[in-house]
């Protein structure tokens, strides 16, 4: 059996859209947490290092810096500009006192292996990376890209996405979504982090979650620009044998980038079913939601589950309680269960 579609995008959603918010780091983490480069083979370089994340800054000298997270951008003699993003690391070189510091990779051509000998993808995640100047839609992702994503009133914004991919059997891929603001005089700064785009694949299913992004410039210098999205979240039997009883559902998400800079990403809706001809009765969409949360889409697995359906059910119908069980009206909203009573059910299931 595999694991529940909403918890993989519940944790992934979490992951992505607070990191950028977090508190920044006002003092020395935990000497026990710091990273033990001799540990990995080949060992990762350290670009820069200080005692203090904001000593970093000064050493390392990024564009922009919030959090642990860094961007530089340097413009070459045609006026085109270059990113590079890295994450500050808390680190411990040989019996020295832990530090802070900025990593490169050891061998851009050979992959990290930690203590125990494994292949890991630690050290790439942190290390600067350089960005490229556009998606590259290829397969697995798009890779780390920087590019235009409104340009107007002497403002650029910039879409930065970071790709991350775990080395497990499910290999999930999550492509983070940043922006930063080029304003008048090159002043850079860090407008916020949207909704991440993501995908895995877990027994039998694969699924997907997919942000479109839509943004204007507000004339205001405090809170310069406004970015909407709209996330969707879907899955599909990838084995020819599995059973698949009902169809999936796109289960769409509103959120909101808005304020004073750096913004905070702010959802907007829970998450909801556009009706269609595939499903057009709240019956038919509860059914389909049901066996999905339940860990697999062959019904008769979904038979052996009923209270926990019954949950669920009850959750989508109070969020729903005009609609009839008659067929739905083309393109009507039904609001399913926000992803935080998902997980307080998951949570208290697993006690």
């Amino acid at each position: 059996m595999f694991r529940t579609l909403s918890v993989i995008l519940i944790s992934m959603i979490s992951v992505a859209t607070t990191r950028a918010n977090e508190a920044p780091f006002d003092s020395k983490p935990d000497p026990k947490q710091a990273l033990a480069l001799g540990d990995y083979t080949p060992a990762p370089r350290v670009v820069a290092q200080a005692e203090t994340l904001q000593g970093l800054f000064a050493v390392a000298k990024p564009t922009i810096a919030w959090n642990a997270e860094m961007l530089w951008m340097k413009r070459d003699a045609q006026g085109q500009f270059s990113f590079e993003f890295g994450t500050a690391k808390w680190i411990r070189i040989g019996n020295a006192p832990p530090v802070w510091a900025v990593l490169g990779c050891g061998n851009e051509h050979e992959m990290e292996r930690d203590p125990q000998g494994f292949a890991t993808t630690e050290i790439a995640e942190v290390a600067v990376r350089k960005l490229a100047p556009e998606k590259s839609h290829a397969d697995p992702g798009d890779g780390d890209y920087a590019r235009v994503l409104l340009r107007g009133r002497g403002y650029d914004l910039y879409e930065i996405g970071i790709e991350n991919i775990s080395l497990g059997s499910g290999h999930s891929i999550e492509q983070r979504r940043l922006y930063v603001l080029r304003g008048p005089g090159d002043a850079w700064r860090f407008v916020g982090e949207g909704p991440a785009e993501t995908s895995g694949s877990s027994g039998s299913t694969s699924s997907w979650q997919v942000t479109s992004a839509r943004a204007r410039l507000t004339g205001d210098p405090n809170a310069p620009v406004v970015l909407e999205f709209t996330t969707a979240s879907s899955s599909a039997v990838i084995q020819a044998d599995a059973v698949q009883a009902y169809p999936t559902l796109t289960i769409r998400q509103e959120a909101l980038l808005k304020g004073a800079l750096p913004a905070k990403l702010r959802w907007l809706t829970d998450p909801y079913v556009v009706a269609d001809k595939s499903a057009d009765t709240l019956d038919a969409i509860i059914k389909q939601y049901v066996y999905w949360q339940i860990n697999d889409a062959d019904e008769e697995f979904g038979k052996s589950k009923q209270k926990e359906a019954s949950v669920f059910r009850k959750l989508v119908e109070e969020r729903n309680p005009a609609l009839t069980r008659g067929q739905l009206p083309s393109d009507e909203i039904v609001y399913l269960p926000s992803y935080k009573e998902m997980l307080e059910h998951v949570q208290a299931k697993s006690k």
